[in-house]
């Protein structure tokens, strides 16, 4: 076999492939023989017809079945001989073959394409981190996290207060209060004096009792919808005191409120510096996508667009536009195929690996840092797949602390009394 590797662009390949006839003829053997099989002539036996009688009549389509069933396969040990990997299914084309003569077609294809780094310096990358500054707020909100996760619900009969959930019957009416008819929602949850309702509708449910039915107008954007709503059960949710009876059961090696409050502190401190960590990498793959400025083949987008597509199927979400949910995932696909290119760039380029030492190191730190959940974690990692995740996360970090090297910090102080402040803001607007 003669094979001529051609460059055509950046990430185009072109394999130009001759096939002798002596290396043909064994293979073209094979598909005349399984054609010999299928065609039926009279006078002559299944798979009996002479070879000459066939060859006569049914040339062209014993040619047709031998590059059928073998280009794939010549170009596959093309592959293997110059050592390419496609992205991407071959185009075919110049197929040239007769009886006894030589096999000669082209097929291209697209690579991935090999990322050149450019020559780091010290403060090349320049990138802000935040540093979030907490305050008392954060920890008197994650206590009434953790005193909701042990709520007590109880069954109400003497009618709805504040705060108090209404499991119910909606049952949306015309403007004169007559059942429309199909449009029931059952077994709903609405909260006595909800912000989202409105003051008219909080003052119309308080009291409501069991078997109680009112008419109420809900609001979604600037669409208002009148129901009756028909109670079926009044829950009012009981929140545990914060005491050290309480505390003892969710962390028995406190031995004060003060103390418990102390630990809640830091590790909400320390969330948000793995957060700061975090913004900070997102920063680095940012730089260094500007800095660099990847290219890559159309194919290679459009098989990660395919997969991710795939995956949000696989998740169980109902896709009812892919074309829209695939403009809707291009701008971050793009982002993540440019650093993916980055990433190995950097990991070849500085022989950047994982051992089996370090992996069992950083399992081991994290049964230490979450002892009551440590037989779950080791158990965790014990499966394939998961480690392999593992394995890739620290090859990310290393990754990260090697770019850090040219980076040029700026620190930017965050209160988290402004983030509440916006999360609050975007709520009301939807």
């Amino acid at each position: 076999m003669e094979i001529q590797l051609n460059e055509i662009g950046s990430f185009k390949r072109e394999l130009s492939i001759s096939v002798p006839w002596e290396e043909c003829a064994p293979d073209y053997e094979k598909a005349f023989n399984k054609l010999r099989r299928k065609i039926k002539l009279p006078g002559f036996r299944p798979g009996k017809v002479p070879k000459q009688v066939l060859e006569k009549q049914y040339q062209p389509l014993i040619e047709a079945e031998f590059l059928e069933m073998n280009i794939q396969s010549y170009y596959q040990k093309a592959l293997k001989s110059e050592k390419q990997e496609p992205i991407n299914q071959a185009e075919v084309s110049a197929v040239d073959f007769k009886y006894g003569q030589t096999l000669s077609f082209k097929a291209s294809f697209e690579i991935e394409p090999v990322i050149q780094l450019p020559k780091l310096k010290k403060n090349k990358l320049k990138v802000v981190k935040p540093v979030y500054e907490t305050d008392e707020k954060d920890i008197e909100l994650t206590i009434n996290e953790i005193q909701r996760s042990h709520t007590k619900v109880e069954t109400v009969e003497n009618g709805a207060e504040t705060g108090d959930y209404i499991l119910c019957d909606l049952q949306e009416t015309d403007s004169s209060g007559n059942p429309l008819i199909g449009r029931k929602i059952e077994k709903q949850y609405l909260k006595v004096g909800d912000s989202h309702l409105s003051e008219e509708t909080n003052r119309r449910l308080e009291g409501i009792k069991p078997g109680d039915e009112r008419g109420v107008t809900l609001q979604s954007g600037e669409i208002k919808t009148q129901y009756i709503v028909k109670a079926i059960n009044i829950e009012r949710h009981i929140l545990p005191e914060v005491n050290m009876e309480f505390i003892s059961q969710i962390d028995p090696e406190v031995s004060d409120v003060e103390e418990w409050k102390g630990k809640i502190a830091r590790a909400i401190q320390t969330n948000y510096e793995a957060k700061s960590e975090e913004k900070l990498s997102e920063g680095l793959i940012d730089e260094m996508i500007r800095f660099v400025g990847p290219e890559y083949p159309k194919s290679m987008m459009d098989g990660y667009l395919g997969s991710l597509v795939e995956n949000v199927k696989e998740s169980g979400e109902q896709v009812k536009d892919e074309e829209k949910l695939r403009e809707m995932l291009l701008p971050s696909a793009i982002r993540n195929l440019k650093y993916y290119l980055i990433r190995k760039a950097v990991i070849e380029d500085q022989d950047v690996s994982i051992s089996s030492a370090e992996i069992d190191e950083e399992i081991k730190a994290r049964c230490e840092a979450n002892p009551e959940k440590s037989k779950d974690i080791s158990l965790y990692y014990r499966k394939p797949s998961n480690k392999k995740r593992l394995s890739d996360d620290l090859i990310d970090r290393k990754v990260t602390d090697y770019l850090k090297q040219f980076a040029k910090v700026s620190l930017e102080t965050i209160r988290t009394s402004d983030l509440r402040k916006k999360e609050l803001e975007h709520a009301h607007e939807h």
